[in-house]
């Protein structure tokens, strides 16, 4: 595995070092990069710290795991792959993701699934262990969205996502399936 510190560079070289040298990293120091595995397939990427905007979105086949918070915009249009977020993750995860999964321990902001779809065989999945935002899976036209626990508000939170998503998995708010 190659360790990389991110302090003093931007998305452009850490993506440039993760795309040229081997498939297993480890990046520490993370603090805002926007754009870190866009567009990843066939690695094993470990991030350290917080990453920017916009994580591993068009991500293709890699595994993305990250040790701390996300902001938001993860797995934006996300093809295939699996980013795990032992954290707490931004608005508009899994914006029109078309596979993959994203597994959050934390709690997620609002818009979480918004326009996700399956796209063919692929079957994208948004799997959260803590509480969800308001307009969860909205415009939601396939895919599977679980969260862990409702939040003292989520009765009252505005049900617009629920009611347009059409040929959706149903929504549910269980306690299973985060990893640990």
């Amino acid at each position: 595995m190659i360790t990389l510190s991110a302090k003093n560079m931007g998305f452009e070289e850490i993506n440039r070092k993760i795309r040229e040298n081997g498939n297993e990293f480890q990046i520490t120091d993370l603090l805002g990069q926007r754009f870190i595995a866009a567009g990843m397939s066939d690695k094993d990427i470990t991030l350290i710290g917080t990453p920017g905007n916009a994580l591993c979105s068009y991500l293709n086949g890699a595994n993305v795991t990250v040790y701390g918070n996300a902001q938001d915009a993860v797995g934006d249009t996300m093809n295939d792959g699996k980013i795990v977020i032992h954290g707490n993750i931004g608005d508009a995860a899994g914006y029109a993701m078309r596979g993959g999964k994203i597994f959050v321990k934390g709690n997620l902001g609002y818009r979480g699934g918004i326009h996700m779809k399956a796209y063919n065989e692929k079957v994208p999945a948004l799997v959260v262990g803590g509480t969800a935002g308001s307009f969860l899976g909205e415009y939601q036209a396939g895919g599977r969205t679980r969260v862990k626990r409702q939040s003292a508000n989520s009765r009252k939170l505005p049900l617009y996502g629920y009611a347009r998503r059409k040929n959706a998995a149903p929504l549910r708010l269980q306690k299973r399936y985060i990893p640990e």
